[in-house]
């Protein structure tokens, strides 16, 4: 008989990021730091940051609003007037994802 040791998973890097911006008005107000957990996949309705598809040096926090036919990210930013995201840029490839955030 052979014994299995379940070990617990791996704790997730967390990172602090800081809100620039309206676009994630009401719930996330400029000035706002938010712990995103690295490396975690995100579903629908999680707020991630990611990479700007155009301007990798540029750092974007949106909400997952859907996941299109090709495994891409639907972002959209929670007060669109203020929000340059999926609208405009089209679906995010998921390997742009840094984080999905845990706590605001």
């Amino acid at each position: 008989m052979r014994t299995v040791v379940a070990r617990p998973e791996q704790p997730a890097e967390l990172r602090r990021f800081e809100i620039v911006g309206d676009s994630m008005l009401p719930a996330l107000a400029p000035g706002a730091h938010v712990l995103a957990a690295v490396g975690r996949q995100p579903e629908i309705g999680d707020i991630v940051v990611c990479r700007h598809p155009f301007r990798r040096s540029t750092l974007v926090i949106k909400r997952v609003q859907s996941v299109d036919a090709r495994d891409r990210l639907v972002l959209a930013g929670d007060n669109p007037a203020a929000s340059t995201d999926s609208r405009t840029l089209g679906a995010f490839p998921r390997d742009l994802v840094i984080g999905t955030v845990v706590e605001n």
